[in-house]
């Protein structure tokens, strides 16, 4: 019996995540290292390095996925690309959230987290495009 494929793209979701998070996790370790003392400036310059390595990869996986799904039809890129507006939309209300909460460093960290997760979601759904 085959898998459902919901279950595909969940194992291919983790897989993915733990794939990406090592080296972003070592972009922010390696720059924490190299500021040395730990204060919120350096927590936040250091998850926005992070964030711009996965915001990249972000862009590059979008820009594949979303040519893949012009091939199947216009209306299926068409609506990819509104769920990333809408998910860009989302991080950002969602990590003003939390940094009002939190502290004002969070919302470099906030978007760390989601950007290296949505990088993990956007290359899991690229596998589960037919024809890639």
């Amino acid at each position: 019996m085959r898998p459902p494929r919901l279950y595909l793209f969940a194992l291919l979701a983790a897989t993915a995540s733990s794939a990406f998070a090592s080296d972003y996790a070592a972009i922010e370790r390696q720059c924490r290292e190299e500021m040395g003392q730990l204060n919120n400036s350096v927590v936040m310059g250091c998850a926005e390095q992070a964030s711009d390595a996965a915001r990249k990869d972000m862009n590059r996986v979008y820009q594949k996925t979303y040519l893949a799904l012009r091939k199947l039809g216009e209306e299926d890129a068409a609506g990819f690309e509104a769920a990333q507006k809408a998910w860009l939309q989302y991080r950002e209300a969602w990590c003003d959230s939390q940094s009002r909460s939190i502290g004002t460093p969070y919302f470099s960290i906030c978007r760390m987290n989601l950007n290296i997760a949505r990088v993990a979601e956007l290359e899991a759904f690229y596998g589960q495009v037919p024809g890639q």
